[in-house]
């Protein structure tokens, strides 16, 4: 890197960007308190809390690890639904007018089917029987992408039960595109089979128009925990942070965007139009805002071309044989990401992403893994890592690098710190005769 960036390279342009944009992120903060207190005065007919208002990320009476948690809780609401209003929204939009056909459902998880014609079980994640003997089959999506075994299961369900049920596959909203393709690829060869798609957003705005209907008249148990779920939901799965004053601004407009998206459900009550107004207004404003950090931006480009040059990694032992490739992955207002294939033992994954609007400011790196079941990891050379945080969870493990305000800050260095243990983790080391 030449001596005139390394001069360039400075937090000060994102300092300036961060004090500019207080004044707009306070009045961001305020319009999100008075949506969030008009929340609450609904909730407050069901003696419940505004989910937003609670940090749902510890939260441990259930387990929400992986998909069969998230669908145990899923069968458990539908199935001790007393007034079936819930049922009635999530999978019929609300219109159809006997509610009480969907109370007290019989719901069924991972029950073995198999045919005459193959004898391999297929386990629908959920299978509802409806009052009048109809059926309803859910499979439910959390972080797997096989999407395409929704069809056969669902044959299997209508042969086993000489019936044409109902089938959803309920998906998180970054699946979507890939999921529908997917499916369009494989719908031929099941005419007779249509998988209705339901997105996790679909199950939040169910359970919220459910909780705040005041003819609705599910039992308090129900409801607390329908609320639970909802806030689990909200921040496990979309990505939401719990409400606070040092809230920043994406984690502000994404709250907002949440809440006034709702205006799309048609079973929700509408929002006042100057909330509306000022969702629009304040997405414009923020995408123009974009222009205020582009040169930082560049000069993290500048930098990351090195990594993705593959010199970078010829001074890891061997390491430069395990090198696969790398690519852009993406790019958003407010952070850069990129991803860095590896053989090492098997095919793995090194996501970088540096985040410009984050307060504070930071770097992060992900392994992505597979069965992996360490609990902890141990870091060579740790005293190097002082400032890096390593988290474990449902994807492998991230490495997380807040820079220090206080000292000069170097971009170069503190991503080759960052990426030095994340190869640490993999047990690379530097050759003793690089720098």
């Amino acid at each position: 890197m030449s001596e005139k960036m390394n001069k360039q390279l400075s937090w000060d342009g994102i300092e300036a960007w961060i004090e500019t944009l207080e004044p707009l992120r306070k009045q961001y903060l305020g319009e999100l308190t008075t949506l969030l207190n008009e929340s609450q005065k609904k909730f407050d007919s069901k003696s419940l809390i505004e989910p937003a208002f609670r940090d749902w990320s510890n939260f441990r009476p259930l387990k929400t690890e992986d998909e069969n948690d998230w669908s145990d809780w899923l069968a458990h609401l539908l199935e001790k639904s007393t007034t079936g209003y819930f049922a009635n929204l999530l999978l019929n939009y609300g219109t159809y007018e006997d509610k009480n056909d969907y109370a007290l459902p019989k719901v069924v998880r991972e029950l073995p089917i198999a045919t005459s014609e193959d004898e391999q079980n297929r386990r629908p994640d959920l299978l509802i029987k409806w009052k009048d003997g109809t059926f309803t089959h859910i499979e439910v999506k959390k972080y797997d992408s096989d999407f395409i075994k929704t069809f056969p299961t669902s044959k299997y369900i209508n042969e086993y039960f000489k019936t044409s049920a109902q089938h959803f596959i309920l998906i998180p909203e970054e699946s979507r595109e890939k999921c529908l393709k997917e499916l369009d690829k494989e719908k031929n060869k099941f005419p007779s089979i249509k998988i209705n798609l339901l997105i996790w957003n679909d199950v939040a705005a169910s359970l919220r128009n459910t909780l705040i209907n005041p003819d609705n008249k599910e039992s308090n148990e129900w409801n607390v925990w329908a609320n639970s779920f909802l806030g689990c939901i909200e921040q496990k799965l979309l990505g939401f942070t719990a409400f606070n004053q040092k809230l920043p601004m994406q984690g502000i407009t994404k709250l907002i965007n949440h809440h006034n998206k709702l205006l799309e459900y048609k079973n929700m009550p509408n929002l006042k139009e100057e909330e509306f107004k000022f969702l629009m207004e304040g997405v414009s404003i923020y995408s123009q805002a974009k222009n205020s950090i582009s040169h930082f931006e560049d000069l993290v480009k500048k930098r990351i071309t090195e990594f993705l040059s593959g010199h970078y990694w010829k001074q890891y032992v061997n390491l430069e044989k395990s090198f696969i490739t790398s690519y852009p992955k993406s790019y958003s207002l407010d952070y850069i990401e990129y991803y860095f294939e590896f053989n090492f033992d098997k095919k793995k994954i090194i996501d970088l992403q540096v985040h410009f609007l984050s307060n504070p400011a930071m770097i992060v790196t992900r392994i992505y893994l597979e069965n992996d079941k360490r609990n902890s990891i141990q870091l060579k050379t740790l005293e190097n890592f002082n400032d890096i945080k390593v988290i474990k969870d449902p994807y492998g493990y991230y490495f997380k690098l807040v820079p220090d305000f206080t000292q000069k800050f170097n971009l170069e260095k503190y991503l080759d710190i960052l990426m030095e243990a994340t190869l640490a983790h993999e047990g690379y080391i530097k050759q003793s005769n690089q720098t």
